[in-house]
C-alpha cells in the first residue's frame, strides 16, 4: 500500500561500491596512458628547444599523475568499506551505524552516477568516518582529484628528469630545479601501493 520502495540492501550496496572501485582504476588507468601521451609531447617540444610548450605539457604530466593517484586512492577507499560492509553482512554485526549509512550510501553512489565523482566526494568521506574506514591507515584525508594549481618546481623537476633521462640538451634554466616534486610524486605511489596491501589484508579478514 501506498509508496513500498525497496530500501537498499547492505550487500546490494557493497556490491555497488565494489563495482564503482572498479570503475575508478580503469579511469585512474584511463588517466596514466594521457600522462604517456604528455610525456611524448614533451620529448618533441624540447627536442625543438620549445620550452614554453614543454612547460605547458608537464604541467598536464603532473595533473594527470595526481588525477590517476587520486582516482587510485578513492577507489581504494571504496573497496575498503565494500570489504568492511561485507564482513558486516556475513556475521550480522549490523551495526546502528551501519543501517542508518546504507541509505546515505545508496544516495551517494546515485549522485556519482548523476553527477559525478567530484559532486559526492566530501559525502563519501564523512561515510568513511562514520563507518571507522581508518583513514590514519588509509592515508588522511583525499585530496582534490581534479586538482588545478601545479607547482612550477614539480614542472621544472620532470623537465630536468626527461632532459637527463633523454640527453637532450636545452637551455640551462632546469639547472637549478629541485627533486622535491619528484620524490613527493614517489612518495604518494608508495601510499598507494601501502594502501592497496591493507584493502587486500581487510578482504581476507
Amino acid at each position: 500500500m501506498g509508496n513500498t520502495q525497496k530500501k537498499p540492501d547492505l550487500l546490494d550496496v557493497a556490491m555497488d561500491l565494489k563495482m564503482t572501485a572498479r570503475s575508478l582504476e580503469k579511469q585512474s588507468q584511463k588517466v596514466e596512458q594521457l600522462e604517456k601521451a604528455e610525456r611524448k609531447k614533451i620529448l618533441d617540444a624540447m627536442n625543438k628547444n620549445n620550452m614554453e610548450s614543454a612547460k605547458i605539457f608537464a604541467e598536464n604530466v603532473i595533473r594527470n599523475r595526481k588525477e590517476a593517484l587520486n582516482l587510485k586512492r578513492f577507489g581504494i577507499k571504496m573497496g575498503a568499506l565494500a570489504a568492511k560492509l561485507e564482513s558486516a553482512y556475513r556475521t550480522q554485526q549490523i551495526s546502528e551505524t551501519i543501517s542508518k549509512t546504507v541509505p546515505m550510501l545508496h544516495n551517494c553512489m546515485k549522485k556519482m552516477d548523476t553527477l559525478g565523482i567530484g559532486a559526492s566526494i566530501s559525502e563519501f568521506e564523512n561515510v568513511f568516518e562514520s563507518l571507522d574506514v581508518k583513514t590514519e591507515e588509509l592515508n588522511g584525508a583525499l585530496e582534490n582529484v581534479y586538482a588545478t594549481t601545479i607547482d612550477q618546481g614539480e614542472v621544472n623537476s620532470l623537465l630536468q628528469e626527461m632532459k637527463e633521462a633523454h640527453g637532450i640538451e636545452v637551455g640551462s634554466g632546469l639547472q637549478n630545479a629541485n627533486s622535491n616534486g619528484i620524490q613527493n610524486s614517489n612518495a604518494q605511489v608508495n601510499d598507494i601501493d601501502e594502501m592497496q596491501k591493507k584493502l587486500d589484508q581487510l578482504k581476507h579478514m
